[in-house]
């Protein structure tokens, strides 16, 4: 048992069709019949089952013993496959999060080139506060696209403030 992981003890190794358990009494029969037969005893069946931790062993320190080395072994083992886990997690959603960022820059320049070449269309000379003033429109659509967050008021109410001091500044500016 010592040999294996925990998940070992509920697969087969060898052979699919198997079970672990099959292949561990293999070993301890294969491991215990090497020395019995030069006694002249010949072993016909062995089974494992019941396997128990602690209760009604016969060495209880050093079954202690054992188990806790075992168990910390696993536990090592579990611990560093969680560590893999989360880091592909962790890899995983910066990855998601870089094409997310990547995807939203590109909307957003595709905005303000469509925003700049409609003000053009207007009037080939206006006044940049008009062009900003589409900026702000096309901006102000995405965000109406998004679902309801703290976030997307806060955006409102930016983009709001940005309208405003557009509005009231001089028109020479």
């Amino acid at each position: 048992m010592a040999e294996r992981s925990i998940e070992d003890l509920w697969r087969a190794q060898e052979n699919e069709n198997s079970s672990a358990a099959e292949e561990i009494i293999s070993e301890m029969k294969n491991l215990i019949n090497e020395n019995l037969p030069a006694n002249g005893i010949n072993l016909i069946h062995a089974k494992a089952f019941n396997f128990c931790f602690k209760e009604g062993s016969i060495n209880e320190k050093e079954e202690d013993h054992i188990t806790e080395q075992q168990l910390a072994t696993w536990s090592v083992e579990w611990r560093r496959q969680q560590a893999i886990t989360l880091e592909n997690g962790l890899a995983e959603s910066e990855r998601i999060q870089n094409e997310a960022r990547a995807y939203a820059h590109s909307i957003l320049l595709t905005a303000i080139a469509e925003g700049l070449q409609q003000a053009r269309l207007i009037h080939p000379n206006l006044p940049r506060y008009v062009i900003a003033m589409r900026f702000v429109g096309a901006l102000e659509k995405m965000i109406e696209q998004q679902p309801e967050t703290v976030d997307k008021l806060e955006a409102r109410a930016t983009l709001g403030n940005v309208k405003a001091h557009f509005l009231t500044r001089p028109s020479g500016e």
